[in-house]
């Protein structure tokens, strides 16, 4: 069997690796079988935004015109760009191509994946923004 576990911090990931453990065991030896459970040390991080540099990011992208900027709720991602997060701060964020008057949806990792084109030129704007406010002497 293989299969993923997400948290949202780092006690609850431990926790649940040890509950793993212990029902795959308890499990097989109910059936005089012998489970061995390994999970792989490459494993990415909880993805954590800093707080002070999402409000920053928040409120630069509120100033883009033609958009709406929201902040979401902790979601159950695995992405890489944890590790980023683990050596500096900063945060991750979406940008919304999801237009379903145009058949868009946004079911990443799916043959339904459609983006709408015309939302692509916020991404760049986004970032070039971000990049301008950031790189500005304190």
């Amino acid at each position: 069997m293989e299969g993923t576990i997400r948290t949202f911090n780092d006690k609850t990931r431990t926790q649940a690796k040890k509950y793993v453990r212990q029902v795959a065991e308890s499990v097989s030896r109910g059936f005089k079988a012998k489970a061995e459970v390994e999970f792989k040390p490459d494993e990415y991080p909880v993805t954590v935004n800093d707080p002070t540099v999402t409000k920053k990011v928040t409120s630069i992208l509120r100033k883009i015109h033609g958009t709406k900027t929201i902040e979401g709720g902790p979601i159950m991602g695995a992405e890489d760009f944890s590790r980023f997060l683990q050596k500096a701060p900063g945060t991750f964020y979406f940008l919304g191509t999801r237009n379903p008057r145009k058949g868009c949806m946004n079911a990443s990792h799916s043959s339904e994946f459609k983006v709408d084109e015309d939302i692509l030129k916020y991404g760049s704007l986004s970032l070039a923004n971000l990049a301008y406010e950031f790189g500005k002497p304190n």
